[in-house]
């Protein structure tokens, strides 16, 4: 139990301290050393490391939904409560049985294998109902590398109502539990351009059921550590992939590997549909930020699909957009790739991991390709996958949204609107009506040559509609209602825009937190429109150009 004594002195609330481990820490080896001096850490998996503790720790938000995930308790309006919690995850105080450490792995970044890197900034505090507690900008750990290992309240900000909104999104990631203030200055040079300047310190608790990377596994094959290796396989497959694990044949431990490779392979490839389908960029694809479990995973220089552009990246520092959107399914494969080279000491069998990759590769054209016809109403697409004139309808369809610049998430929320296949934007001579409506959710003014393209596409979409619906055998109004209702399912009416975010941390960063609060009401929903709040709207022209809100870097 803890106990937290009110201002007055004599009440007191009595709340369960969650029953705290690490099954990381009690199963895997440490190393005993100088938890703030930068070094290589060899033959451990972790380092012991005590967050540093912070000047005026602040609790911003909380996620009600995020702690009884973890057994923690909702917030309410307990004043006590909400400065205790401010203190344990800004890592000034410490709950029993939290055992933190910063881990070690390695990793490719931008193609090219980096070595060691290990948690820089981040500190895991232990695990709870099953979910790991990690907190992100609490201080210097062995793998800093020379820097600060804090964090600033503008990357914060993006990181905790990014994690909440792709949960409820449906993507699969890390979930971020708090977001607090630190009450001291961090510098920061945003842009790498010689100009730094003092930023407001923060900190994240994020959670996961593991947090284990590509990379964890990359730094001891690159070291020849194979029995490490085996070992973090094997806690891996047991405490992850139970199935597995129950199944496996003691006596062909090859055969185990291979299968688990595969059961990541698809977790991978689940997520990279996810992305695709609600126009999410990553950022920094490397594979230390890619995880075990297939989740989204260090939300850093991310960014959304707006003005649709396949080769758009956000990332300042990726000039040669290497994880640009239409680069995520390969940039996933080639991670696999590594990881497969990683495991190549335990199952010794460059076939059958060749084959594995492959056989995830058609499973993700497959799964893009049927989520991009969920995206335009076909509630089963079975039957479309073979048609060449489906292939034809999306792949034209990317065409003309690129050269219209046509806002990624408002066009297909349009096309949930009853009259899109109705024939008033159809008929002869509709054109202008057509032009309105796509004029409301593009970037730029649409020429008649345009139109024209569109009035094709739309005739289309019409006709492969009318063919699903004889194929079903469903009256049409049977088809419409099922048309809207999965255009609906598939496509968020909110994302959080990085626009939204600048004006969350801005406002935020004055004492003003209506903004953050609009956009985690926003997140807890994002296919239902809310009444109260603005954020829904495309890319406003201010923000084409404004620092953090176009493009950013890594520097966080």
């Amino acid at each position: 139990m803890f106990c937290l004594r009110s201002k007055r002195g004599a009440d007191h609330t009595m709340l369960t301290t969650p029953h705290f481990h690490n099954r990381f820490t009690e199963e895997l080896g440490g190393a005993t050393l100088d938890m703030r001096k930068p070094q290589q850490v060899t033959d451990a998996f972790y380092v012991p490391c005590l967050p540093e503790k912070v000047p005026q720790p602040r609790l911003i938000a909380w996620s009600d939904d995020a702690a009884r995930e973890a057994g923690l308790p909702s917030l309410g309006d307990d004043a006590d409560l909400r400065q205790k919690l401010a203190e344990i995850f800004t890592g000034n105080e410490s709950l029993s049985g939290m055992n933190p450490v910063a881990t070690v792995y390695g990793g490719h970044q931008f193609g090219h294998w980096a070595g060691q890197l290990g948690d820089g900034r981040a500190i895991l505090l232990g695990e709870t109902a099953g979910i790991e507690l990690q907190l992100k900008g609490s201080g210097r750990t062995p793998f800093s590398r020379g820097s600060d290992g804090r964090a600033v309240l503008r990357s914060s900000v993006r990181e905790y109502v990014c994690s909440e909104a792709m949960h409820h999104l449906g993507v699969p990631g890390t979930r971020a539990l708090s977001l607090c203030t630190t009450g001291a200055e961090v510098v920061r040079d945003m842009f790498y351009d010689g100009h730094p300047r003092s930023e407001t310190g923060a900190i994240v608790c994020r959670t996961a059921p593991s947090f284990i990377r590509f990379g964890h596994f990359e730094i001891f094959a690159a070291r020849r550590q194979t029995e490490r290796l085996r070992q973090l396989a094997d806690f891996t497959i047991r405490h992850y992939f139970p199935e597995i694990h129950a199944a496996r044949d003691p006596h062909d431990t090859k055969a185990t590997y291979l299968q688990w490779f595969s059961a990541v392979c698809h977790l991978t490839m689940d997520m990279i549909v996810a992305w695709m389908r609600v126009g999410f960029i990553h950022g920094v694809m490397n594979t230390d930020n890619m995880s075990i479990l297939g989740l989204t995973i260090d939300y850093g220089p991310f960014g959304w699909q707006e003005d649709f552009n396949p080769v758009f990246t956000p990332n300042t520092s990726d000039r040669e957009a290497r994880y640009c959107f239409g680069n995520q399914p390969g940039i996933a494969r080639w991670n696999l790739a590594c990881f497969a080279n990683a495991l190549y000491p335990l199952i010794e069998d460059v076939r059958a991991l060749t084959s594995t990759i492959e056989a995830a590769e058609q499973y993700l054209a497959k799964a893009i390709q049927t989520t991009r016809l969920g995206k335009l109403g076909f509630d089963d697409a079975s039957d479309l996958l073979e048609r060449s004139d489906a292939t034809a309808l999306t792949t034209d369809l990317d065409r003309l949204m690129q050269t219209s610049k046509i806002d990624f998430t408002l066009f297909f929320n349009m096309l949930a609107d009853e009259d899109v296949l109705d024939g008033t934007l159809l008929d002869t001579g509709a054109e202008a009506a057509l032009g309105e409506r796509l004029s409301s959710v593009a970037y730029e003014k649409l020429g008649d040559d345009d139109l024209g393209q569109w009035s094709n596409w739309f005739a289309a979409y019409k006709r492969l509609h009318a063919y699903h619906a004889k194929v079903r055998n469903r009256p049409q109004a049977v088809c419409d209602r099922h048309r809207i209702e999965t255009l609906c399912a598939n496509n968020p009416v909110f994302i959080p825009r990085n626009y939204l975010l600048v004006r969350a941390f801005e406002a935020l960063d004055e004492g003003d937190s209506k903004m953050l609060d609009d956009l985690m009401c926003a997140s807890r929903a994002p296919y239902k429109r809310l009444t109260a709040i603005d954020v829904y709207g495309k890319r406003p022209d201010w923000a084409q150009s404004y620092p953090g809100a176009a493009a950013l870097s890594c520097s966080s």
